[in-house]
């Protein structure tokens, strides 16, 4: 199936305020097995998976999610 895209997954901000702007960077690795989206206006200054989400340290900590 070279050259064809199909729909697999709808990924979504885990916290979706317009602010973050998740989504204004967007890369992924050479072999296709690593999505990085990065929202450099999170607030969150949570660390690692499972993280608290709910901590918030300031305006525009920025964060990156890998998938």
């Amino acid at each position: 199936m070279t050259g064809t895209w199909t729909h697999r997954r709808y990924l979504k901000a885990p916290r979706s305020r317009i602010e973050y702007r998740f989504g204004s960077a967007v890369d992924i690795t050479a072999d296709g097995s690593t999505l990085v989206i990065a929202a450099p206006g999170e607030r969150s200054t949570a660390t690692g998976i499972g993280g608290d989400k709910g901590a918030k340290a300031g305006t525009e900590v920025g964060a990156v999610y890998m998938y």
